[in-house]
């Protein structure tokens, strides 16, 4: 099974000169200051000199930030913003250190031992924003803001072409629309808050977003409290939208598409229901990372059973159902880890193709595919990495399945679980690492009509030209 190269030398060498030079990492005796000033602007862009009341924060990571840069570690895909940014501040408890913003904009915070820290600064009539602050001597920090827009009855509905930001905190009130052919655009560093009702931002016209990695646009609860479904989604009837670095967070959907969408470097997380939703139309993700949400994604597609898209570069974990449901959607799914979801791919009535990716660790499966009657086209399922303690394929009338050049690593279970068909079914399973070149082993990791011949025609698994040898070009590249 192949992980990031150099990988398990890497840990192994960061152990032992941690234990050699563990007192030349950091001393605790040596602390910093950061200090800093807020140059403050109205909604305009213009400089101004408000009278201000406003506290400045640092926050240690919490243990979700390591846990997240470890499964990074393994397989550098998904988002590249740092996983700090993506720590709620309003749950994390009291912070390491604060202060007041003074009447000049400036601040300091003191006696901080080296590290890295989540800087959080809110200001009243200027909303809050935050960064990730690596303290490692003493600095100064120049920051910016931009005076709070409110968006209620008299300013949500946007006819012509609108900018947000950069540095910029809205709070909507009301469900937000941009009408056919005006557009909206949303810069860096800019935080949009819904709250005082179920609110939701739809797009007819254009919609840009236009983060950075370092300060990602954010879509939030206004609520102190956050949650799941604290408001509605992100939903989309646009032929162009893009968007690049930015959080979606505590929605019903984080993103619902019924049109063309293209998405990079993108953050879902903590949605009561799917992460992203495609319904009926052709998307784009690439770069992203979704986590926490009923099903990290959704496809509903054509009539045909035919939806086009791409899914790559892509991390997908702890989704309570699955991490992609499929349903007559047939998606290129290429260079993705999958770890820690119910089922990882739910397939049903669809032919994706899925190459390069990783799978580890579901609840149930690592793919279940199934279907009600007979469908055109196969399942292709090439150059990917599985280790589980549960059935990796689970073929339930199942379309047929072309399984290559993988590496499967099952313990005291199945690879493949071919159940009730009522009719053939065919698994072309050739060329793949099984853990074990032993043909008697490779048998009892395969349940099919051999097991249990005229019992549920379940259909047969070839796995022939089996390899002797673990395949190293599986897995996200």
């Amino acid at each position: 099974m192949k992980k990031n190269k150099n990988y398990i030398l890497t840990i192994f060498m960061g152990c032992v000169l941690s234990f050699v030079f563990v007192g030349c990492v950091i001393d605790s005796t040596v602390t910093y200051t950061v200090s800093g000033n807020i140059e403050f602007y109205d909604t305009e862009g213009n400089i101004t000199n408000p009278i201000i009341s406003g506290t400045v924060k640092l926050f240690q990571p919490t243990l979700f930030c390591d846990s997240l840069s470890t499964l990074q570690n393994k397989y550098p895909v998904g988002a590249e913003i740092n996983p700090i940014l993506l720590m709620e501040h309003r749950l994390a408890g009291n912070p390491l250190a604060s202060g007041t913003i003074n009447s000049n904009g400036d601040f300091t915070l003191m006696e901080l031992l080296e590290g890295e820290y989540l800087l959080l600064y809110s200001v009243e009539g200027y909303g809050w924003h935050k960064q990730v602050c690596n303290v490692a001597s003493d600095m100064s920090l120049h920051l910016k803001m931009r005076e709070t827009i409110v968006c209620d009855e008299n300013f949500n509905t946007i006819n012509g072409t609108v900018v947000w930001g950069p540095n910029q905190h809205i709070i909507v009130t009301e469900d937000v629309l941009i009408m056919n052919e005006a557009s909206l655009t949303i810069l860096e560093n800019t935080i949009i808050e819904f709250g005082f009702g179920y609110c939701k931002l739809e797009v007819i016209g254009n919609f840009f977003v236009e983060g950075s990695s370092e300060f990602p646009v954010i879509f939030t609860s206004a609520e102190e409290n956050p949650a799941e479904n604290d408001w509605n989604a992100l939903y989309n009837n646009s032929e162009n939208c893009l968007i690049n670095n930015c959080i979606v967070e505590w929605s019903y959907y984080g993103f619902y598409n019924l049109g063309e969408a293209n998405l990079n470097q993108l953050v879902i997380k903590n949605c009561s229901s799917n992460g992203i939703n495609l319904n009926g139309n052709s998307a784009t993700i690439e770069n992203t990372t979704i986590f926490g949400c009923e099903n990290g994604v959704w496809a509903y597609g054509l009539d045909d059973g035919v939806f086009g898209g791409n899914i790559s570069n892509t991390l997908i974990f702890d989704n309570n159902t699955s991490g992609i449901e499929l349903t007559s959607s047939s998606p290129l799914i290429n260079n993705c880890f999958f770890s820690e979801n119910d089922k990882h791919i739910f397939i049903y009535y669809s032919c994706p193709k899925i190459e390069y990716c990783a799978f580890e660790n579901s609840r149930t499966y690592s793919i279940y595919s199934q279907r009600e009657a007979g469908i055109e086209g196969t399942i292709e399922i090439k150059y990917c990495d599985f280790t589980d303690e549960n059935t990796l394929i689970y073929c339930r009338r199942s379309a047929d399945i072309i399984a290559n050049h993988n590496n499967f690593y099952v313990s005291n279970t199945f690879v493949f679980e071919l159940i009730y068909y009522n009719g053939s079914n065919f698994i072309n399973a050739q060329n793949n690492w099984w853990g074990t070149s032993s043909e008697t082993e490779i048998q009892n990791l395969i349940w099919d009509e051999s097991d249990e011949p005229g019992g549920y025609d379940a259909g047969t698994v070839d796995y022939s030209s089996w390899e002797y040898h673990e395949i190293e070009d599986a897995g996200p590249q």
